[in-house]
């Protein structure tokens, strides 16, 4: 007996909305952050075996715990380079300042279009007992538009290395990470875009690359 056009109807949206659902939100496979980011270099820097002090950026974020998250980020990729992290800016032959910041966000408008189900013809027709019942087929007959308002924030990464060279230190590699998106919760964000800084340092004078980042740990 052929199926009832609703429920093949309800049938076929059911599986595409869990698909839809599946690829929002695949267990085991973390959402993708994407990173623009840019460097610039001076003598093609090194810090395999020698001294790094590791200091803010932003002065005003000295001694606050939140800077001693990036600290200890930075200074763990740091130390995967060879760098001697060292407590005492005295000691140092290099001296690493990071920063790592969100906006407020904003406010944006996205648009999205959901499919409409529906009989698209006949694909078969029967005769018994002088009754001829037909075996309709169905498909996407057309589509819906949605909107909703998603807070979107900009996050911000910075790491500028500085050579001591007697009393003037000296600006020998900076870079920089820009990212956009949904979330917005500064300590999971800081662990996953902060390491972007320093992947494949030194990078090439003038790179300005853009990195998708497998984004791990709940916002």
């Amino acid at each position: 007996m052929p199926a009832h056009p609703q429920a093949s109807i309800k049938i076929l949206a059911l599986l595409v909305l869990m698909g839809a659902v599946s690829c929002a939100d695949t267990p085991g496979v973390p959402p993708i952050a994407k990173v623009r980011v840019t460097a610039f270099s001076v003598d093609s820097p090194t810090v395999t075996n020698r001294k790094v002090f590791v200091s803010a950026l932003d002065r005003a974020q000295l001694g606050t715990l939140e800077f001693e998250s990036h600290r200890r980020i930075a200074s763990n990729e740091l130390r995967s380079h060879g760098a001697l992290i060292v407590e005492s800016e005295r000691e140092a032959q290099l001296v690493a300042l990071v920063d790592f910041r969100i906006d407020s966000g904003r406010t944006e408008q996205r648009i999205f279009s959901t499919p409409i189900f529906g009989q698209t013809g006949v694909l078969s027709a029967t005769t018994f007992g002088g009754v001829t019942t037909f075996q309709p087929t169905y498909g996407v007959v057309g589509s819906q538009t949605h909107s909703v308002n998603a807070r979107i924030f900009t996050r911000h990464g910075a790491f500028d290395l500085y050579e001591k060279i007697g009393s003037t230190p000296r600006k020998v590699y900076e870079t920089r990470a820009i990212s956009e998106g949904p979330c917005g919760q500064p300590a999971v964000l800081a662990r996953n875009i902060l390491p972007v800084l320093f992947g494949s340092f030194p990078r090439p004078d003038s790179t300005d690359t853009r990195i998708d980042v497998p984004f791990a740990g709940g916002c």
